[in-house]
């Protein structure tokens, strides 16, 4: 079944803001746009670099913790939105590195 992705803030700028991908779970997300996007898995994995986390929300909900990037989102939407690490905003989502999304996907960071 086909969801809706979206992308914020400069994943939206260089990649495109919204996809429609056949997947079952954010970890499948961001699997899918790394073999869709030349370059996406290198941003992600350099994204501490330049000071930015992901946080990540299916439907209304944000991720609490790493584990939940594998759960079925069911008919939910998948958003990925960029954050500026050290924000105290929104403290009870769990701010993902992208290095962290990559392994999590099952995707290898070379």
């Amino acid at each position: 079944m086909l969801k809706k992705v979206t992308l914020y803030g400069e994943l939206a700028e260089k990649y495109g803001k919204s996809w429609s991908l056949d997947v079952s779970s954010p970890s499948e997300a961001v699997r899918a746009l790394c073999a869709n996007n030349p370059g996406f898995k290198s941003f992600l994995a350099t994204s501490q670099d330049r000071g930015m986390g992901y946080k990540v929300m299916v439907g209304k909900t944000y991720l609490q913790n790493q584990n939940e990037i594998y759960d079925p989102s069911g008919r939910q939407d998948i958003k990925i939105i960029p954050v500026v690490l050290g924000a105290k905003k929104d403290g009870l989502a769990a701010i993902l590195l992208g290095a962290a999304l990559i392994y999590f996907s099952g995707e290898t960071i070379s």
